[in-house]
């Protein structure tokens, strides 16, 4: 794989946990399509037609330990952008499919009543902080401004 990865890293939905998504943040839309062909791939599936501009998955991993006993893996999916595309609209987009997938896959929660809504709305907070963060540690903020 040779993609221009311009930063890598984790963000949790929910600190006290160790379930955590990886971001991965390409240089151009080519290479995020790329990584995504490639991946998809290996899943047995053919992507030829990719428009998007970024990309949130989710997943469940498991690992068997020797007493037989079934433990779910930390890596819980991934979101992935291209810098052309960076934007909070895009990111603040992202981080809501997560949030969903989180409160729904991970947390087994019905999306049908406010307590639900305000659960949602509180873990896309902040993983959308954490991006930002992350974000801004890293020092992309400065090479997307200066990609403009």
């Amino acid at each position: 794989m040779n993609h221009p990865l311009v930063a890598k890293f984790r963000i949790k939905p929910q600190s006290k946990l160790p379930t955590y998504y990886n971001v991965f943040i390409f240089a151009d839309r080519a290479a995020m399509h790329l990584f995504w062909r490639e991946q998809s791939a290996m899943w047995g599936e053919n992507e030829k037609n990719l428009t998007f501009a970024a990309q949130a998955s989710s997943w469940r991993t498991e690992r068997i330990e020797k007493t037989g006993k079934t433990r779910h893996g930390n890596n819980i999916g991934q979101v992935i952008f291209c810098l052309e595309r960076l934007g909070v609209s895009i990111v603040s987009h992202e981080m809501t499919h997560l949030a969903l997938f989180y409160v729904r896959d991970h947390l087994g929660k019905h999306i049908q009543s406010h307590k639900s809504d305000e659960l949602i709305a509180q873990v896309q907070g902040d993983l959308t902080a954490k991006f930002y963060r992350q974000f801004w540690k890293r020092g992309i903020d400065k090479i997307v401004t200066a990609g403009r």
